[in-house]
């Protein structure tokens, strides 16, 4: 890395690490960079600003900057992305001679801790990203027969695909990496459009997210720090990742129109999230391709007298999805004679009748996932459920017709 121009900061961020771990080892090794500067900028005379990636100092030296405020405007700190965590400020007296006089100035000291507002941007990685959607080609999809408009909605589910999760076999019981992922990935989608090939199709509803990444950071961590284990770097897994769904939609588009509903996971929230809207610009100019990608916990989707909910299920109790239902799709829930949950998170599948009104009432589905079982869930015993997806066929006025299962397959 020090070979290819990158400096400690560049370093601690594709690893992962936190800069001085990267500069202690550097200095244990007798290692420079040439970038080591980079770190320090010099914003105006008299100021010295440290970037570290997540926080900064200011330290500025002059008689007119007495406040924190004063010395983030001198020294231009865009305030956009940084904002000021604490500061300290010293005084002192200082001799000065001017032609023979002496006189006596008050120099002002101002230090200013600072921490970024937003996540820093990396330039790498931005292009790296506009490579990867500019890499996945497209074109008007091509229906094998003229059908006229459908009376079905199938819905292609394949929750927890948890991509980058590496699991050993001798270990855990199953081998799983991003390119058996990739491979069970495909492979179901596959096995289920084949399996509802003979249906009316008015569209085709494909969620994304759900835990489609084992991971949301260089940390290797979940979203809320969990470490987990990992076969590839972060950008490599997003690519792979995001080729393999752009692949799965390109299939299930030359058998109807596609809705894809973003539904945020606990491993993945920010990843998934950045995985939906890059689908969205991929597909801007699509005519038969929506992308939901907002960012709400809990979606909803009415189709004929069927009202569909999905969260991911480690937020919001089971026993209060029917209310939550109620209240915030209220503008469907009346309309319908179906009502049904589909829920991921526990890697298994159950079903669940919950008590509803005296016609209604609603089903909860958790869908199992593709993915192998991982060092933690062996440990805890979570090692006998079935690798598998799911897809479901609605029809407009009679509900549920289908339930399809595809599992997991490596050829």
């Amino acid at each position: 890395m020090i070979d290819s121009g990158m400096g400690a900061r560049e370093i601690a961020e594709a690893e992962g690490r936190s800069i001085s771990s990267v500069q202690n080892k550097m200095y244990k090794s007798g290692l420079k960079t040439n970038s080591q500067v980079s770190d320090i900028n010099v914003r105006r005379e008299g100021t010295q600003f440290t970037d570290s990636g997540k926080s900064a100092t200011l330290v500025t030296v002059d008689r007119k900057i007495k406040t924190a405020d004063d010395a983030v405007e001198y020294a231009k700190v865009d305030t956009r992305i940084w904002e000021i965590e604490r500061f300290l400020v010293n005084k002192w007296e200082q001799g000065s001679a001017n032609e023979g006089d002496v006189s006596v100035v008050e120099l002002w000291q101002v230090k200013v801790w600072l921490r970024r507002k937003v996540k820093q941007l990396d330039q790498k990685s931005f292009e790296f990203l506009k490579d990867v959607i500019s890499s996945c080609k497209w074109k008007p999809a091509k229906r094998p027969d003229k059908r006229v408009e459908g009376e079905h909605m199938l819905e292609v589910s394949l929750f927890d695909a948890h991509f980058g999760k590496l699991c050993w076999e001798q270990e855990t019981g199953t081998d799983y990496d991003t390119a058996i992922a990739d491979r069970y990935f495909l492979n179901a989608v596959d096995d289920l459009l084949a399996d509802n090939g003979d249906l009316s199709l008015e569209k085709i509803l494909f969620p994304v997210g759900q835990d489609f990444f084992n991971v949301d950071n260089l940390r290797r961590e979940t979203t809320s720090g969990t470490p987990q284990d990992v076969d590839d770097r972060y950008h490599r897994v997003f690519a792979k990742g995001f080729a393999a769904v752009v692949a799965a939609i390109e299939r299930c588009r030359k058998m109807a129109p596609v809705e894809i509903v973003f539904i945020e996971g606990n491993h993945d929230t920010l990843a998934g999230w950045h995985l939906a809207f890059s689908i969205a610009q991929l597909y801007k100019d699509a005519k038969d391709i929506t992308v939901d990608y907002g960012p709400q916990s809990r979606k909803y989707r009415k189709y004929g007298k069927t009202l569909l909910g999905f969260t991911h299920g480690d937020g919001e109790k089971p026993s209060d999805r029917t209310t939550l239902m109620a209240r915030e799709a209220s503008e469907h829930w009346h309309g319908c004679d179906f009502y049904e949950w589909h829920t991921g998170h526990f890697h298994a599948e159950k079903k669940l009748q919950q008590a509803g009104t005296e016609t209604n009432g609603i089903v909860e589905r958790v869908l199992p996932s593709l993915s192998g079982t991982d060092r933690w869930h062996a440990k805890k015993g979570f090692s006998l459920n079935r690798q598998a997806a799911m897809a479901f066929a609605y029809h407009k006025e009679n509900g549920m017709r289908r339930t399809s299962y595809a599992y997991a397959r490596n050829r």
